[in-house]
């Protein structure tokens, strides 16, 4: 399943590369992380062969429309390559990321329908798989925004806090989220609630309620809630540069034995920022949280400079820290985390990459190469010191 559905990739990325030798290239990075905001992010030039290709993916597009205004089929499909060893261990096995597949719906004058859901693409071809391909929905929610200063959303979405956790798996510069965001974000992207969000002029808000036992569908909502409150400011035109956001976010979890799909962390704070200028950009993001139960409290750092040498090909670089105030208060990120379970109490990794942006973000090649320490002081499984080399392949429309 995996070599097939490369294959179509490649074979439809030659057949572009055939018939558009002069059109021109997209942006490689978008300017606002906001998912709403993507469509207009990774826009590729008009009339390349790439829009005509994605162009398929809208059906309908009459804004005019008494009714229906909009519809378009959404998706992402995106598959990794890693090899990583250790003193621990290794583990290389060519993974099927996500594939998820829905649509976006415009109604009326200020009604939007966002449906989207993760299917399984191993389960199709796994004789022993006992699930069905259908994982659950992602996006599933009604949203009202009459003006630009309100928008209104009610059931299931994204809870965008940290850096990287308001940043879409379709629009990231790294191949995985940071590990801050691994540690204090939570495990669940999507989850069902109510929120408010809007631009003011250079400032921009989010409010919003949360289920804390989210899974699938809706969840039973048996467990706690959470609530988040952002507020960013835009400095990019006093700077006269592309862009220039400071955001903070603060979570409050109400601990609950039901809360299936949070960290047991009862207060996140998260202070990011993102600059562009020219060829360099920079993110950052400090965040940290006060845990409960058996979650120590957590403090982490990420530092993360890039520098485009063309609309085409980027290069980014990463230093990762985090650090428990307890034992066993930090997990490795996802690969480190299939060769070693246990947890540590200090993580330092350094991350180097490069992208290939061939439609911008939705469609393009990433790779890189990391090196990870963590301090484990309880001595119980934890410990890790190795180095890992990903490439991966994203897609999405």
């Amino acid at each position: 399943m995996l070599s097939g559905l490369i294959g179509v990739a490649v074979v439809v990325f030659l057949s572009a590369l055939s018939g558009s030798a002069d059109a021109e290239p997209s942006p490689a990075t978008p300017p606002r992380q906001s998912e709403d905001a993507e469509e207009e992010a990774d826009a590729g030039a008009a009339g390349s062969i790439f829009d005509r290709i994605w162009g398929y993916a809208t059906l309908y597009d009459n804004p005019d429309g008494l009714v229906l205004k909009k519809f378009a089929f959404r998706g992402r499909f995106q598959a990794d390559f890693p090899l990583f060893e250790s003193d621990q261990g290794s583990y290389k096995e060519p993974q099927v990321r996500r594939v998820r597949v829905g649509f976006k719906s415009h109604w009326l004058a200020d009604l939007v329908l966002h449906v989207e859901a993760d299917i399984d693409a191993t389960c199709e071809i796994d004789e022993n798989c006992q699930d069905d391909a259908y994982e659950g929905l992602t996006d599933a929610y009604l949203g009202w925004a009459p003006v630009a200063a309100f928008e209104l959303k009610l059931g299931k979405m994204s809870a965008p806090f940290t850096l990287d956790g308001t940043t879409s798996s379709r629009s990231l510069l790294t191949l995985e989220r940071n590990n801050v965001s691994n540690n204090l974000w939570f495990p669940v992207e999507y989850h069902a609630g109510i929120n408010a969000s809007g631009d003011i002029q250079n400032w921009s808000y989010l409010v919003g309620v949360y289920s804390s036992s989210t899974t699938e569908e809706f969840g039973n909502l048996d467990g706690g809630y959470f609530f988040l409150v952002t507020l960013m400011h835009d400095f990019s035109q006093r700077l006269n540069v592309t862009e220039s956001l400071l955001t903070l976010n603060y979570v409050y979890n109400e601990p609950d034995p039901g809360n299936v799909s949070t960290r047991d962390l009862q207060h996140v704070l998260s202070l990011h920022f993102q600059f562009e200028h020219k060829a360099f950009g920079f993110r950052s993001d400090l965040t940290g949280g006060i845990g409960y139960g058996t979650q120590p409290d957590l403090i982490g750092l990420a530092l993360m400079p890039y520098h485009n040498f063309n609309e085409k090909f980027q290069f980014v670089a990463r230093y990762t820290y985090l650090k428990s105030f307890g034992e066993n208060g930090v997990r490795l990120a996802r690969y480190e985390n299939r060769i070693e379970s246990g947890r540590g109490d200090r993580y330092n990794e350094i991350f180097v990459g490069l992208n290939w942006f061939v439609y911008g973000h939705d469609f393009k090649f990433q790779t890189g190469f990391k090196y990870t320490v963590m301090d484990d002081r309880a001595d119980d499984g934890g410990e890790y010191r190795g180095w890992g080399w990903t490439t991966g392949f994203r897609m999405s429309w």
